[in-house]
């Protein structure tokens, strides 16, 4: 077991915890999921389609834009909706539509007070244009990107999918946004295949500024299918390399983008996290783990982009936010390794810190389990090395993720942590007592065996995509397929009952790609049969 320096000492007072484990020949494996078994009875590898449908480009001509001089309709949202009528209200323009900072098509030049030649200035505009959709073009999800200075409200066929600087609650003509510098924001949509429908869908935006006297205003938006992307969290080794390969440049911009090579030809890198506290090479674990997870010497070399976070700026600033009053940042990714724990605490820790731990950690879960809800991705986390060690609570003991353990039962195991006669006894642990590992595979330790089964999570989602099989990509669809296919024959000691309904050590067995993938192409099942 390693043990890398305490680098959230801050907040967390603990330990991240991670192990070192071969990069050589990360394919070997593949026999081992059901992988090889697949492709020998299909003959084939399996299609992937990895196009991106873009419905609504930025720039785009053919709004319909009317000024929020007064409601756009009786009653106020009819406007929203598919079937509505514009009148000569409504005019046609280009986006971005604004002022002031020389980056619109469209330019409001009576938008800003005081008022000019009698013209009434106002602070919001209303927008609509339709899209067509084909039935074979609804993707899972949806990537909207909208760009915004100061607010908007968006909506799809009257259904709100995005409010942003704004405050909750109804708005009307006059209403004004929180102030907003105009960027680019991305805003995933899941379960799309509920939200679009076949032919015509419309999308309404109704654009605030924050005053009637503001310098500037612009709206514009993109809407796509989301571009398959996975994302890889790595706790630093102890010269804060985090990386599975060296950047070009030593000190790189948040968001900067290279080409992988070697192993990783083929996978374009992202940096979401930079701090001091980091360097921006390749650390043996990200390397070993990015071999099995997306490298063109695993099942899936065809994932085209990849996200690298640090872990402790991943629970902090750079995702999650714990400890702001913000939500999590958007995950374009449909998939995230964590190959990483936390505890937190020992039996040395001050009964009052221990309080203060657990309260930040079910916070940090929280923001976790919801942000896999909100954006419907699919997160694998490891326990811990050793039989003897417990369920760790970050990130273990999350509802939403899939946790992984060893098939030879050397892993965290049991439940979940409870927090009782812990601390003061006053703050517990969410969810306690639920059975951990989900399901297991065969490495030579559970940092390894994480990604075995993100690898396989994300062929599964290719597949389902390319098969229009978009419900089988939702996480707890995609979690049931991965337990559902597990292999229990191989453990003599796998067992299950009413009230245990999977192994205490084993989960639900050894993951089985071959399985799981004659699930998902047998479709949705009516129940009973």
């Amino acid at each position: 077991m390693f043990l890398s320096k305490n680098i959230i000492k801050i907040i967390f007072n603990c330990f991240f915890v991670f192990h070192f484990l071969s990069s050589a020949e990360a394919q070997t494996w593949g026999k081992d999921i059901g992988y090889n078994a697949l492709i020998e009875e299909l003959k084939e590898v399996p299609e992937v389609d990895l196009k991106s449908i873009i419905y609504i480009q930025a720039e785009d001509t053919g709004w319909y834009y009317r000024k929020g001089t007064s409601e756009a309709s009786e009653p106020p949202d009819l406007w929203r909706e598919s079937d509505f009528n514009e009148n000569s209200s409504w005019q046609i323009g280009q986006a971005p539509i604004g002022y002031g900072d020389n980056d619109d098509n469209t330019i409001l030049n009576d938008m800003r007070g005081p008022s000019v030649n009698g013209s009434e200035p106002y602070t919001s505009i209303y927008l609509r244009k339709k899209f067509l959709v084909n039935s074979l073009d609804i993707h899972p999800r949806l990537l909207l990107r909208a760009y915004v200075d100061d607010g908007a409200i968006i909506w799809i066929n009257g259904i709100e999918v995005a409010r942003l600087h704004m405050s909750e609650g109804t708005k009307t003509y006059d209403s004004t946004a929180q102030v907003h510098e105009a960027e680019w924001e991305s805003i995933i949509i899941g379960k799309a295949k509920k939200l679009l429908n076949e032919g015509e869908n419309i999308i309404a935006i109704q654009a605030f500024n924050q005053s009637i006297t503001s310098s500037d205003f612009s709206i514009d938006i993109e809407l796509s299918s989301c571009p398959f992307r996975v994302s890889l969290i790595e706790a630093p080794s102890s010269d804060g390399s985090f990386l599975p390969e060296t950047s070009p440049i030593n000190n790189p911009p948040i968001e900067y983008s290279f080409n992988g090579s070697g192993p990783f030809k083929g996978n374009s890198f992202r940096i979401k996290t930079t701090n001091d506290s980091l360097t921006y090479n390749s650390s043996e674990h990200a390397l070993a783990v990015a071999k099995r997870f997306f490298s063109n010497e695993s099942i899936v070399s065809w994932v085209p982009h990849v996200d690298v976070y640090s872990a402790n700026q991943w629970v902090y600033e750079d995702y999650l936010r714990t400890g702001s009053s913000i939500p999590p940042k958007t995950e374009e990714s449909f998939v995230q390794n964590h190959s990483w724990i936390s505890y937190g605490y020992n039996n040395e820790t001050d009964p009052s810190e221990i309080d203060n731990i657990i309260s930040i950690h079910n916070e940090a879960i929280r923001r976790f389990d919801y942000a896999i809800f909100r954006d419907q991705f699919i997160a694998c986390v490891g326990l811990n090395n050793g039989a003897a060690t417990t369920v760790p609570s970050i990130l273990a003991s999350s509802y939403n993720s899939i946790t992984v353990g060893n098939t030879n039962g050397s892993h965290s195991q049991g439940q979940t942590v409870s927090g009782i006669d812990l601390g003061t006894g006053n703050t517990k642990h969410d969810g306690p007592g639920r059975t951990k590992p989900d399901i297991v595979a065969n490495d030579n330790s559970t940092s390894a065996c994480t990604p075995q089964v993100s690898s396989a999570v994300t062929f599964l989602i290719g597949v389902a995509q390319t098969k229009k099989e978009g419900n089988a990509t939702l996480p707890e669809v995609m979690k049931a397929l991965i337990m559902a296919g597990a292999s229990k024959k191989e453990f003599d000691n796998w067992s299950r009952n009413t009230g245990m309904p999977i192994d205490p050590v084993l989960g639900a067995g050894k993951i089985n790609l071959l399985n799981s993938y004659h699930i998902l192409i047998a479709g949705e099942q009516e129940p009973g049969k």
